[in-house]
């Protein structure tokens, strides 16, 4: 689903982030490599085998619902992310595909996941401030065929499983509506604790550089 990719990455537009180092895990990768090479032409875009706190930014379109272990991966990328740095992604919500749960059974369907559930894995997999929204999205179709077909191609069902397709009546108005409830979501990296002084008067002092990575957040 492209329209999830660039609305990820025109989320970016609220963020004061400029990152140095950029890593895209998504679904579809080369269309969301182009779109974030344009926005961040002095960043470079590297692999997933990278060393711990040597990535900036890491894209997560569509990525996660194929994974089995939600928070091995978060716990990953959290590694992998300096202090500050950013995760962005989207996942599959569990309204997703809600009225084809009698034909399509859950073995066959990538992974859902309720926004607050995995608002509590991001803090699990210790990273920060999670933001998560939902929107939805609704397809149309006149074909049966070409809505088996767009689900296979775009992951959401397996292709080599056999499916009643017979079974697969229209709705009211004599077309096959397919829904998507799409999270979107945001968390950073926690920046390392600088040791705040005191000198004995009661008032702590904070370092600079830290107050200003905090307002660089906000």
């Amino acid at each position: 689903m492209s329209e999830v990719g660039k609305e990820l990455v025109a989320r970016l537009d609220l963020m004061t982030l400029q990152p140095q180092v950029m890593m895209n895990v998504s679904h579809e990768g080369s269309d969301l490599n182009n779109l974030l090479q344009a926005r961040y032409p002095k960043a470079r875009m590297l692999d997933a085998n990278q060393a711990a706190e040597s990535v900036d930014l890491i894209i997560a379109n569509l990525f996660l619902p194929w994974q089995s272990d939600f928070l091995a991966i978060l716990s990953k990328w959290r590694r992998l992310l300096r202090p500050n740095g950013l995760l962005m992604f989207s996942v599959l919500g569990t309204d997703t595909l809600t009225a084809w749960t009698e034909i399509f059974t859950s073995e066959n369907l990538p992974h859902y996941v309720d926004m607050h559930n995995l608002g509590d894995l991001l803090l699990q997999a210790g990273l920060a401030d999670p933001v998560l929204d939902v929107n939805y999205y609704s397809l149309i179709y006149r074909d049966r065929n070409k809505l088996f077909a767009e689900l296979i191609a775009s992951g959401m069902l397996l292709p080599d499983v056999e499916y009643q397709q017979e079974d697969c009546l229209p709705s009211e108005d004599g077309k096959w509506h397919a829904r998507y409830e799409i999270v979107y979501g945001h968390a950073f990296a926690p920046v390392l604790a600088e040791t705040s002084t005191s000198d004995g008067d009661g008032v702590a002092r904070i370092p600079l550089s830290q107050l200003r990575r905090q307002l660089n957040r906000t």
